[in-house]
């Protein structure tokens, strides 16, 4: 072989290589894309309503220029499938005086349920102990809102809890995260009944993955936010995870306090 036809053979297969051999462009959450000139990779691996998906699928020109969000929104039209539900987030509002307060939620996802109604927003006069009175007068504890969403859940911290010490493990979280015990304990009556029969329970508390995902705008801008949104499962064995480092800031002035959470089934 001339060296002039080993240089062509060598760009040829360099040409080759290039076009068709993928290497790692992304991850997003635990879901991995792979991409060459000419198709693209990914390895989905996502949480939904009925537990974790996962599925490789193939991307040929012109698809594997399309986003990685986009077509996750078409395979889950095309399959069916449906992502977790956003559980009974409520929020509590505790200003140091009666005051006039316009509460925002801007969900990367679809609201399924609200009361009282959301309409463009919540106006509610809010009064230190916690009471809310809408425009009609009529009064409530908290403001409640249900969705879902296509968030990317992070469960790579938490805890992994006996069925039979759920309550007290949520008694004591809960006090870390910052609730008092009015909002704790509307909390543990809620989720404890599904939880308290399984053999364990994996609980990670999230952070940025949610508040990213359903972002408040109040005003007047409180001076004490805390959020608190469970994401659990059940489990027949244990799980060995890292525990998270739970904690909270010191109620001071005007303070919003929201628990919420999701069973990842």
């Amino acid at each position: 072989m001339t060296k002039k036809k080993l240089i062509i053979l060598i760009i040829v297969l360099a040409l080759l290589v290039v076009l068709f051999t993928p290497v790692p462009t992304g991850t997003y959450g635990n879901t991995k894309e792979y991409t060459a000139l000419t198709y693209k990779i990914i390895k989905w691996d996502e949480l939904v309503s009925n537990g974790r998906y996962r599925d490789t699928d193939f991307y040929f020109f012109p698809k594997n220029y399309t986003s990685i969000y986009k077509l996750w929104d078409i395979k889950m039209e095309e399959d069916d499938i449906k992502m977790p539900v956003m559980d009974k987030p409520v929020l509590y509002l505790y200003p140091e005086e009666e005051t006039t307060v316009d509460v925002k939620l801007d969900l990367d996802g679809e609201l399924t349920c609200t009361y009282p109604e959301y309409t463009n927003g919540w106006k509610v006069t809010a009064m230190p102990d916690g009471t809310l009175i809408d425009g009609s007068g009529k009064e409530y504890n908290y403001l409640y809102w249900e969705g879902v969403s296509n968030i990317q859940y992070d469960m790579s911290r938490g805890f992994c809890v006996k069925g039979e010490d759920t309550a007290q493990f949520l008694e004591d979280a809960l006090e870390r995260l910052g609730l008092n015990r009015r909002e704790a304990n509307e909390f543990i009556v809620y989720w404890l009944p599904l939880m308290e029969q399984n053999n364990y329970n994996i609980i990670s508390f999230q952070s940025d993955a949610y508040t990213d995902a359903a972002k408040l705008e109040i005003s007047p801008m409180p001076d004490t936010i805390i959020r608190v949104f469970m994401t659990w499962y059940g489990s027949e064995s244990y799980v060995n995870i890292d525990a998270q480092d739970l904690s909270a800031q010191v109620r001071e002035g005007f303070t919003v306090v929201e628990w919420g959470g999701s069973e990842l089934k």
